[in-house]
């Protein structure tokens, strides 16, 4: 009677209606094999060379906290004053609160913004200059080394001091002792880009012949940020700046090429326009921040050589040469130093990843010289400790070289990089033991070396999802081939194969793009390939190719057993270039593509595009931009090149499996770079999550509904629960497309559209109860379950001590079901 009663109280109180939306089912395309090359009969095996571990520095775990400390101490190198000045003279000014930082009394001082190193002050009359108070500003990278004062009279120069070179983080006096003058110009020693910054405070000076009378300029009347300069403060003339500025920029060399090379290919040959298609499906933008850009500390040079990846909490920035933590909920960077500071070295072309299958971080960079430098995050937090070391990979056939365009992939036996030997004509891959170095007390492995390996351009390790038993590494051979290695362990001596070469649609080597304002096209660098990711039997990679003139950003789907090409694409469009572009794909075998993308008409800006699973072969949806270009960039190295690039990253969030991220370069006013991270999905990730709110039953504080097993459909193993019920109780599981929160019994309805219920059950002698979702027998044709489709689940049971209507509801569980 009972389970009656209960049956009976839903069907009448429940609201009624039709049967829920359901998802439509997504069209399979037909993968395609587009082209094919049999295995070579011969696979050639390579044994590597251990690396001499007296080559491997010793390695050491550091907090972030020490890190940002040392960058404290001693900051990187910025920009300077290139961005903020453009061109302009510099200013005496009251700096903001923000930047004051070393007064000699009081709270204000002056500084010579933009750091000018010829600010001149005019008194109006004859004066003794007795001298000032000087210490750094900003940053100590920043300060000048030395201070000269020149003393001026009816416009001749009549006097000058020596170079005071006490300049620190406290104030020093400087005794100029400069008589009957009418006018000084304090000269500053540029450190970097023409420019030395300083600040100067109580600046004292006397009447010429005067017995008494001295006047003392503290700025104190002042507030922050007073710009001093056209102000007459103090009676004072404080002049424009007229020192002479450099605005240059550290260029980092382009990929360099073994001499004499030129990168082979004709123009593409076949329809295009059927390679791309547009009839993919472009994801749902998430969340969209600005990241790392020039002029942040270390983040000095040209081009940005962009990077980074996405972990549990934190997206992590790497570029020449800063690294950069971000929250990826909200954008907030949590830390930002230079390379130098977190590697120990001066390093450039650095790489980014998060390794799926030991859940860390790995950042990796080189010194241009003969060493790569590694870092590897202890736990699965980018703001937690790190271990770090670096190897002398200049060794055996390689002496007397020296490593460009290091690339980065990680397996779950190893940690793998690849570099063009410059000396050589030749490249090396490298390949570390993994498992010391994921320790908990961590240690560097074995580290072996493939040497005098065919110049590739670019040989790209994967980013492997899952185990296939080695690690892949793939390379464009030549205009129609791609080149497929296979490294397999142990990784104390690890083997590697050369599985041989696959047959590709033909391609080009891309212009160099043009960009609105650009007066020189932004340098492409040609068409190695700028990343690779495995994961269930395929490998996925890109590159830039040239297509009807214009740059085009080129994808695969390479079948790693077959040895053939699943499907692949062109992105590319009649007026707009694509380059450096990056790929990912998901759990559910989704892609995104990430890429730069410019024309005549358009400044350098980000771009991203995408297809599901199920979208035809081959196809990608229309690009769109993630970050609009704000500004022309001109940024030309000594031979004349606009350097962009030189590399880009997308990754999959560790979380879920499905969300994907990108990072991009975009330009940005006054000639700089910038980067932007994009979050991309496509629809609700699957699973489980509570809404709504449950009240107190007889027994406590109320009841909970769960769910153990997945929400996969082809899996069919979700189990709901319930907890916290009245003992020995009856109950309905009930199941509806809507969310509610209605007042219902001693509870709230949370569910909300036509109502499924699951069959009755009792709850425990311990307050807890469970029914196996049988996903193939819904209980009424409006209630099937399918992939793609979300549901909102509740629990009602009986609870007779508990008064009032006598039955009650737990929370709600919205559930989303995946292939």
């Amino acid at each position: 009677m009972i389970p009656y009663f209960a049956q009976a109280l839903l069907l009448a109180l429940l609201p009624q209606a039709a049967g829920p939306q359901q998802a439509p089912q997504a069209q399979l395309g037909a993968a395609s094999a587009t082209a094919t090359t049999p295995a070579p009969s011969e696979p050639k095996v390579v044994r590597g060379e251990q690396i001499d571990p007296r080559l491997i520095s010793a390695g050491v775990v550091e907090t972030l906290e020490e890190m940002m400390e040392r960058e404290r101490l001693n900051p990187g190198p910025t920009e300077g004053n290139r961005k903020a000045r453009n061109g302009a003279a510099g200013v005496w000014i009251i700096p903001s609160r923000g930047a004051s930082e070393h007064p000699h009394s009081g709270n204000f001082y002056a500084t010579n913004k933009w750091g000018d190193t010829s600010m001149g002050i005019s008194f109006g009359r004859a004066v003794d200059l007795d001298g000032a108070w000087f210490a750094g500003q900003s940053s100590s990278g920043s300060w000048t080394s030395g201070i000269q004062a020149v003393g001026y009279r009816s416009g001749q120069e009549v006097t000058r001091t020596s170079w005071f070179e006490e300049i620190g983080a406290e104030p020093a006096w400087f005794a100029m002792d400069l008589d009957d003058i009418d006018r000084v110009v304090i000269l500053a020693r540029p450190v970097q880009g023409g420019a030395g910054w300083y600040a100067m405070d109580d600046l004292t000076f006397s009447p010429a012949n005067a017995v008494d009378g001295q006047v003392v300029i503290d700025f104190e009347d002042c507030n922050y940020r007073k710009k001093l300069t056209g102000s007459g403060h103090g009676g004072l003339v404080w002049e424009t700046g007229t020192g002479e500025f450099k605005q240059e920029i550290k260029a980092i060399h382009p990929p360099q090429v073994p001499p004499g090379l030129l990168e082979e290919g004709t123009v593409d040959s076949g329809n295009q326009q059927a390679t791309y298609g547009g009839g993919g499906t472009l994801p749902n933008m998430g969340q969209s921040f600005t990241s790392t850009k020039l002029g942040d500390t270390g983040a000095n040079a040209i081009p940005p050589d962009t990077c980074g990846t996405v972990g549990p909490d934190h997206f992590v920035v790497v570029v020449n040469s800063n690294i950069s933590i971000y929250q990826k909920t909200d954008g907030t960077r949590v830390s930002s130093m230079s390379l130098t500071n977190f590697l120990g070295s001066g390093v450039g072309d650095p790489r980014a990843v998060f390794d799926p299958d030991s859940q860390r971080y790995i950042v990796m960079a080189t010194n241009f010289s003969n060493r790569l430098y590694f870092a590897v995050s202890t736990s699965d937090d980018a703001t937690g400790s790190w271990y770090k070391f670096n190897v002398n990979i200049v060794q055996g056939s390689d002496s007397g070289t020296w490593p460009d365009y290091p690339t980065l992939g990680v397996d779950a036996d190893g940690i793998y990089s690849a570099a063009y030997m410059v000396g050589n004509s030749s490249m090396s891959i490298f390949a570390i033991d993994k498992a010391p170095l994921v320790a908990a007390s961590p240690s560097t492995g074995t580290m072996t070396a493939f040497r005098s390996l065919n110049y590739d351009g670019a040989i790209q390790p994967c980013v492997t999802h899952g185990y296939p038993g080695g690690e892949y590494i793939i390379s464009r051979k030549n205009s129609n081939q791609l080149r497929l290695r296979y490294i397999t362990g142990p990784m104390t001596a690890p083997t590697m194969t050369l599985l041989g070469a696959i047959t590709v649609q033909s391609n080009s080597e891309p212009p160099d793009a043009p960009a609105l304002g650009s007066n020189t096209a932004l340098d492409t660098v040609g068409t190695r390939l700028m990343n690779a990711v495995y994961r269930n039997g395929s490998i996925w990679t890109a590159h830039c190719i040239g297509v009807s003139g214009r740059a085009a950003s080129r994808w695969y789907e390479v079948d790693a057993a077959g040895m053939s090409i699943t499907q692949y694409g062109t992105i590319q469009d009649s007026t707009l270039h694509y380059f450096f572009p990056t790929i990912t794909v998901n759990a559910a075998g989704d892609v995104i593509m990430g890429f730069s993308a410019s024309s005549a008409n358009m400044y350098a800006s980000a771009y991203y595009t995408g297809r599901k699973a199920s979208d035809p072969s081959g196809q990608m949806a229309p690009p769109a931009s993630s970050k609009d270009g704000a500004g022309a960039y001109n940024n030309t190295d000594g031979y004349g090149r606009n350097r962009w690039g030189d590399y880009s990253l997308c990754s999959v969030d560790p979380v879920d499996d499905l969300t994907m991220w990108t990072v991009q370069e975009y330009a940005r006013p006054n000639n700089n770079w910038g980067t932007w991270v994009t979050e991309l999905s496509y629809d609700a990730p699957c699973g489980a999550t509570n809404y709504c709110v449950t009240t107190a039953n007889s027994i406590g504080s109320g009841a909970i509904i769960s769910s153990g097993g997945s929400t996969s459909v082809s899996a069919n193993d979700m189990v709901l629960i319930a907890y916290g019920l009245p003992l020995n109780q009856p109950g309905i599981f009930f199941y509806g497309p809507n969310q509610t929160q209605t007042p219902f019994g001693n509870g709230n309805l949370c569910v909300g559209g036509g109502i499924n219920r699951l069959p009755v059950v009792f709850s425990s002698s311990w307050g807890d109860t469970f029914h196996n979702l049988d996903i193939t027998s819904p209980p009424q044709a409006s209630g099937q379950i399918l992939d793609g489709s979300t549901w909102n689940f509740q629990f009602w049971y009986r609870d007779p001590l508990g008064g009032g209507a006598f039955f009650n509801l737990t929370d709600g569980l919205s559930a989303t079901f995946c292939p």
